[in-house]
């Protein structure tokens, strides 16, 4: 016969247990910065002359883009660029230009409002090859450098449909 006094007392332990060991929900360290997505319905890459994909454009603490990288590259590659941007070391290649763009999760983003804050803008579409293995190499960034660093990422093809791009990509949007 089981007794019900005796699991009930378990229950309660083990709850002891896992609030104290740091693993219930409310204790969970968690990631909860963001890697914005969206869709460039307002030709941003256009502004400011991308002519391949990916291409990243990263922009320091003050706003200042400080370097353009064509083509796929890897953590190790863009790391000391961003390193740069986060510190206001480098030099200013040009000015950033300003732009708001609603993102796939439906939330208002503004360049501007970054400063303060290193920025790689990422400008890709869905189905290239090169964008599609970058992404983990900007997630492992991402991960790095946490709230110094915001990415977003622009799909440029405007054939992309917003749930495909969400189902694709989904994973790194929001960590």
């Amino acid at each position: 016969m089981i007794n019900i006094k005796k699991i009930s007392l378990l229950m309660i332990l083990f709850f002891i247990i896992l609030l104290f060991s740091g693993c219930t929900q409310n204790n969970v360290i968690t990631k909860d910065y963001k890697w914005h997505l969206a869709m460039d319905l307002k030709n941003v890459y256009a502004s400011y002359g991308i002519r391949a994909y990916p291409t990243s454009v990263i922009i320091d603490i003050n706003g200042k883009v400080i370097k353009f990288l064509e083509g796929m590259h890897y953590k190790e590659d863009l790391q000391p660029f961003i390193e740069q941007a986060v510190d206001g070391s480098a030099t200013n290649f040009a000015d950033s230009v300003d732009f708001n763009l609603v993102t796939l999760n439906e939330e208002e983003f503004t360049l501007s409002d970054q400063i303060g804050k290193a920025v790689l803008i990422d400008f890709m579409y869905k189905d290239c090859p090169h964008c599609v293995t970058q992404m983990p190499e900007l997630k492992k960034i991402k991960q790095e450098f946490g709230d110094d660093l915001v990415i977003i990422s622009i799909d440029v093809n405007l054939n992309d449909k917003r749930l495909d791009i969400i189902d694709k990509y989904g994973a790194y949007i929001i960590y």
